[in-house]
């Protein structure tokens, strides 16, 4: 049995429905990750563009639409998903190897 996974990042979109999406802009993974900030509005970061690194090429635009997560538990989480994720591909690595 084979499973096609598609990825999207900031930056690209892997497979053929993301490449799809992202090239149509019907998805903007900005907007994804709602979150709340101390003054109890709910806002997301998007890219605008320039390098990806660096602050300024991201706007803070505010929602009108309920948040659940911080900005830092955004992160959190993030981080909590890749770490499961990279530690599931070095097993399909090492299956692949053998």
């Amino acid at each position: 049995m084979s499973v096609q996974m598609d990825l999207i990042t900031a930056n690209s979109a892997l497979g053929e429905i993301a490449t799809k999406l992202a090239a149509e802009g019907r998805l903007d993974i900005g907007r994804m990750r709602p979150f709340v900030e101390q003054d109890g509005q709910t806002y997301v970061s998007v890219y605008v563009g320039g390098d990806p690194k660096k602050e300024d090429s991201y706007r803070v635009i505010q929602l009108n639409q309920a948040g659940t997560l911080r900005r830092d538990e955004w992160k959190q989480l993030d981080e909590a998903v890749l770490k499961v994720a990279e530690s599931r591909l070095g097993g399909f690595q090492d299956l692949i190897d053998a």
